[in-house]
């Protein structure tokens, strides 16, 4: 296996482990329908996600190799005990959504696009992108449905995190440094996943070069906001 290989395979095991912790507790549960998780057995994915971070932890090497083989003896393990569907679903969410070390996530969008909407507050941008009036609009009403309640959303995230800690939630919590909370992958995620609900309807509205203007407007207002414009390409989904 070569080096760039073998640093994808890494960044892969990073989200499965990032993501399995979210999986094993119970308090990120609420929040999957809003992180694109959509499974009935959660209960049962959650003592999976025990299982393979107790697995994890168990290796006495902890080589690439030996990390995958457990990866791929979770995910068999789901497709067992619930089906083939829920097994495929969740490690589509895994390698897409879940924002852990993913490079294709789209870090600089979100915040641009509640910026035209002015959502929350957020000042509205004198500058807009040279779309329809009654298009652009409608982008903003699109942008709003998907992101106004952004502070509410995180007001529940942060009383999640206030709740209860068992003796497992706290060992998930040391797993980083002080003041680390899992949860902000629950966040990340939340705000991933309805980007691209809102991309793909926005994709449904606009022209070809209706997309490519708003891709233009977006790098010309990347400096604005400290953003790279090489975060705003054109999103592919």
């Amino acid at each position: 296996m070569d080096n760039q290989r073998r640093e994808d395979v890494w960044s892969v095991l990073i989200q499965w482990e990032g993501a399995f912790e979210i999986l094993s507790l119970e308090r990120s549960e609420p929040f999957f329908p809003a992180m694109g998780l959509h499974i009935s057995n959660t209960a049962v994915i959650r003592m999976i996600a025990h299982r393979y971070i107790e697995k994890l932890e168990s290796l006495s090497e902890a080589t690439l190799e030996a990390r995958t083989a457990v990866m791929e003896e979770s995910l068999r393990e789901v497709a067992d005990v619930t089906d083939k569907s829920t097994a495929e679903h969740l490690s589509y969410w895994i390698r897409v959504i879940v924002s852990l070390g993913n490079p294709s996530h789209h870090f600089g969008w979100p915040w641009l696009l509640r910026q035209l909407a002015g959502v929350r507050g957020r000042d509205i941008s004198l500058v807009k992108p040279s779309i329809q009036e009654e298009k652009l609009a409608a982008i903003t009403r699109i942008i709003r449905d998907k992101f106004e309640d952004e502070l509410d959303v995180r007001r529940l995230i942060d009383e999640a995190d206030m709740l209860p800690k068992s003796n497992w939630d706290k060992k998930i919590y040391a797993k980083g440094d002080v003041g680390y909370s899992p949860l902000m992958t629950v966040s990340t995620t939340i705000t991933e996943n309805r980007f691209r609900e809102t991309w793909a309807e926005i994709e449904n509205l606009l022209s070809h070069e209706e997309i490519n203007e708003l891709v233009r407007w977006a790098k010309g207002q990347a400096p604005e906001f400290n953003l790279r414009p090489e975060l705003l390409e054109r999103p592919h989904l």
